[in-house]
């Protein structure tokens, strides 16, 4: 008898001594509902259950903490744990948090939504106070208890009750979030609403590794949290280093530190320098600037999923990526593929093509093997930025304008050509079929004392590179006499000649094209607007008229003389 008592004493004992953190190996883990419920080298996982935080099992320091502290607030002790309340659904009905003080107190009443902030509050409905919005996985009762429920966010039910979803779709849930597509609207860009991928909102999300963070971040093991990226060493704590894979770690010494096909930096081998001695890497390109080119169409890029410099380069919808030299775009030749994280983040620290975090980036379409070509002048936006002064871009504008000569690509530019600037003795000689968008040409001077054609447009982008598109006269008149239908004839400028004389200048004022009478060239006439000023008086006074204009057309006083002598 007293043998089988001694054996149970030891039984016991040894079945409390294996509930100690250090003797886990065979035992259940502890159950939990928060951190404080586990021992200081744990946390209280997603299956309520308290788990080890981990050590250093990375092969390139990837647990280690950018900080190098251990602690979630950045220091080694131990998690006090939240306050009384973080949020007002924590506090009672008729109460709010005090984010301040972390505790519970009075709110301001209401008795309807509209009482409240519409735009980030509604009214509680048993307390009558109005509470702020509820974020992702916090409690609610409604949609309009949601953050932003007139975009799509709802209130969706989980086994322990009903918690705020957030609209899904086209826009990507957070890390540690699904799209269920069977909790929202079902229709639209969003129809889904973003789920905890614990199944319960009660539970903290934790991530085992990076692929369970957004492409711009990577895991914390140490605390189970998605962190940003490191970009450089000084994100990290003293000695340690960033390594390629955005972790911050200690510095290797040989390739078997780094792990897989990464190898350990030391100068000279690869793209290795001083500075990434003891870093983790691939022995490829990492960065575009590593492959930076100064001969040829294309800068240069790296592909980062083979880690080789490539002279081609990328194209993204919809956004460009640039990797050709100024006045040369991307056309993608080699296919076109869906982004993934390496075309998301190109290069660590730059500039993303979408948000991983905001946006599903497998709708970017991206191409990682294209061919820097000429930027055809008409994709330039405008003739004078396109072509130079004179010229005119083949294939542009459209419909009738002008035939490019023979051997022109579409796309160039080219010296004007006949019939612009074809010398003439009257409006007549300009003419040709198939020019001018419907308005006629006209015979005008040059600077250089000979006529040439100038031919209609519709606007500055009809003419050669530099030149405007404009009336080449208005209608003149001596008294109402000269002016047609319900048209005046009145003074449009007043100014002094060089004796002091005033002169003034007469035009028919219209209010339609009906009151314009057709030019005996043709001309098509055009009631519009223009400024009569008088300018005898100090300030200048001036009041806008409508006058009627003849003979659109593309003006420049002294081109078409500069290209009859070869300029």
């Amino acid at each position: 008898m007293l043998e089988s008592t001694a054996l149970r004493a030891g039984l016991a004992a040894l079945a409390l001594a294996c509930w100690l953190p250090a003797c886990s190996s065979g035992s259940d883990p502890k159950p939990c509902t928060t951190d404080l419920d586990c021992a200081a080298d744990q946390y209280c996982g997603p299956d309520g259950r308290c788990l080890p935080r981990l050590p250093d099992g990375g092969d390139d320091g990837a647990d280690q903490p950018a900080d190098g502290q251990d602690g979630a607030d950045g220091t080694d002790g131990v998690d006090p744990g939240p306050p009384p309340c973080q949020r007002d659904t924590d506090c009672p009905a008729d109460e709010v948090c005090d984010e301040a003080s972390g505790t519970c107190g009075a709110g301001q009443g209401c008795n309807a939504d509209y009482n409240c902030n519409i735009d980030t509050e509604f009214c509680d409905p048993e307390g009558k106070v109005c509470k702020t919005r509820s974020a992702l996985c916090e409690p609610c009762a409604r949609a309009l208890e949601c953050l932003l429920p007139s975009e799509g966010d709802l209130c969706i039910s989980y086994p322990g009750g009903l918690f705020c979803g957030q609209r899904c779709g086209t826009l990507a849930c957070p890390a540690g979030y699904v799209c269920d597509l069977t909790a929202g609207s079902g229709t639209g860009p969003n129809p889904g609403q973003c789920r905890s991928n614990t199944g319960d909102c009660a539970g903290t999300f934790i991530c085992h590794g990076d692929g369970d963070c957004a492409a711009n971040k990577v895991c914390n093991l140490a605390t189970g949290t998605c962190v940003g990226k490191c970009t450089s060493d000084v994100n990290c704590a003293a000695g340690l280093k960033c390594h390629y894979t955005g972790h911050c770690g200690p510095p290797c010494s040989t390739d078997a530190d780094c792990g897989g096909e990464l190898i350990c930096c030391t100068p000279g081998r690869g793209f290795c320098d001083a500075a990434s001695t003891g870093k983790c890497r691939p022995e490829g390109c990492v960065l575009h600037s590593e492959c930076l080119l100064t001969v040829g169409d294309s800068l240069g890029y790296c592909d980062r999923r083979t880690n080789e410099c490539k002279t081609g380069c990328r194209e993204a919808n919809p956004q460009n990526v640039n990797d050709c030299k100024s006045g040369m775009k991307c056309e993608c030749t080699g296919g076109a593929l869906s982004c993934d994280q390496f075309d998301c983040c190109p290069d660590p620290g730059g500039v993303c093509l979408c948000d991983p975090e905001l946006e599903d980036c497998s709708q970017v379409s991206v191409c990682d093997d294209g061919q820097c070509i000429e930027i055809p002048c008409q994709e330039r936006g405008d003739v004078s930025v396109a072509c130079a002064r004179n010229q005119v871009c083949c294939g542009w504008p459209l419909a009738d304008g002008y035939p490019c000569p023979a051997g022109t690509p579409t796309g160039e530019c080219y010296t004007a050509v006949d019939p612009v600037c074809r010398t003439c003795a009257d409006n007549a000689a300009c003419e040709q079929a198939g020019y001018g968008f419907g308005e006629k040409p006209i015979c005008l001077d040059d600077s250089d004392g000979n006529k040439y054609c100038h031919l209609g447009c519709r606007n500055s982008q009809d003419c050669p590179a530099t030149w405007a598109c404009d009336y080449s006269f208005i209608q003149g008149c001596e008294d109402a006499s000269n002016c047609t239908g319900a048209a005046t004839c009145e003074v449009v400028d007043r100014s002094l000649d060089g004796d002091g004389q005033v002169q003034e200048a007469l035009a028919c004022i219209c209010a339609s094209e009906a009151d314009c009478e057709p030019d005996f060239d043709g001309f098509a006439p055009h009631c519009l607007p223009m400024q009569a000023c008088d300018r005898t008086v100090d300030p200048i006074q001036c009041h806008e008229v409508k006058v009627c204009h003849y003979a659109k057309a593309c003006q420049c006083s002294n081109c078409c003389g500069q290209l009859a002598a070869g300029g």
